[in-house]
């Protein structure tokens, strides 16, 4: 079935905050003016006032993919429009996958994996942030740092999940050799957050959502 996902919408203007999150042009325009129309020279108008102008929604080269494994907190993450994790492992030790999200960069695309399922596709909307752990988390958060890695993401949760395991025969060889979201069982791999995926694999899993 296919579903609304923003990275596939026509691309649009934000104006990227002093925090590095990313606002809808189109908004701020219409709220700080009471225009019904935005012209279509409003970016050059922000521009001159000395605001960053970020389009997303448009093909990128430079643009990455990530997989996101969350089945503790994947309904917090997807409600609350962001995925979180500590720095490091709870012995200190550095994991790689916690690291990447300090590499998202917004207009990347990310992967929501949890419960052996891809449940949501997302869209950075700003820079990573050094953020306390999330209240929500309660009880799954017990044993992970208070302070760690923070990204905003606009997810649009899929109406009918997608099993990596169905279609595992495309899937398999396009997985990362090195910390890879899934087992080449099909299986998640329990100890990766957040995954560097190639664009190959990532524009399967976009046309797995849009042939539903």
């Amino acid at each position: 079935m296919v579903v609304d996902l923003p990275y596939l919408r026509p691309a649009r203007w934000h104006i990227r905050t002093a925090e590095g999150e990313l606002l809808p042009m189109r908004l701020v325009y219409r709220l700080a003016t009471n225009a019904d129309r935005v012209p279509s020279d409003a970016p050059d108008q922000f521009r001159r006032l000395g605001f960053e102008m970020v389009r997303i929604g448009e093909t990128s080269e430079s643009r990455s993919f990530w997989w996101v494994n969350h089945k503790q907190t994947h309904r917090v993450e997807l409600e609350g429009g962001y995925i979180w994790s500590p720095k490091e492992n709870q012995n200190g030790a550095r994991n790689q996958t916690y690291i990447n999200l300090t590499l998202v960069r917004p207009g990347d695309v990310v992967i929501s994996y949890a419960g052996a399922e891809i449940r949501a596709i997302g869209v950075a909307t700003g820079a990573h942030q050094e953020n306390p752990k999330p209240k929500a988390f309660g009880q799954a958060g017990q044993g992970w740092s208070e302070i760690g890695w923070f990204v905003p993401v606009e997810w649009s949760v899929l109406t009918k999940a997608i099993s990596p395991k169905s279609h595992l025969e495309r899937i398999v060889d396009l997985l990362p050799g090195k910390n890879s979201p899934l087992q080449r069982t099909g299986n998640g791999n329990q100890g990766c957050y957040l995954a560097s995926i190639s664009p190959d694999l990532g524009s399967l899993i976009l046309s797995l959502t849009q042939s539903r």
